[in-house]
């Protein structure tokens, strides 16, 4: 927020008796309130589902009946993919579905939602690519 002084100077007025001409810093910066409050909405969300998904992404876990079925129908033998390699392929779907999803009407939850599986995404990535742990 500006300060009176910022105003005065910016129409070279003087400033009210008494008021420094220094500028004030904000608090926190607009844009990382901005992404420090998403970051939040999207953890809650995380967690939650979590709860109510269990552990569905962990690899013991990966299940790619209609993955497996397209591949095959696409010429792709689903038995040359590793588990990862399919949870890659799913979490990138999800995140295709998300992005579609941008063209209809604003739904907080859509936005964080993919923000959380191209997070996943990118972790799951850099782990197959060896770029991190």
């Amino acid at each position: 927020m500006y300060e009176t002084t910022d105003l005065c100077r910016a129409i070279g007025a003087e400033p009210p008796d008494g008021e420094a001409m220094e500028p004030q810093a904000p608090a926190k910066h607009a844009f990382n309130r901005a992404v420090e409050m998403t970051m939040a909405r999207r953890k809650a969300i995380s967690d939650q589902r979590g709860g109510e998904y269990l552990d569905t992404w962990a690899l013991a876990n990966v299940r790619t009946a209609f993955l497996d079925a397209v591949l095959r129908t696409i010429g792709i033998d689903p038995d040359s993919l590793t588990v990862e390699e399919a949870r890659l392929i799913e979490v990138a779907c999800l995140a295709d579905v998300k992005v579609s999803r941008l063209i209809g009407p604003y739904k907080a939850d859509t936005y964080d939602d993919l923000c959380n599986y191209l997070d996943a995404l990118s972790q799951w990535l850099g782990e197959y690519t060896g770029e991190s742990e």
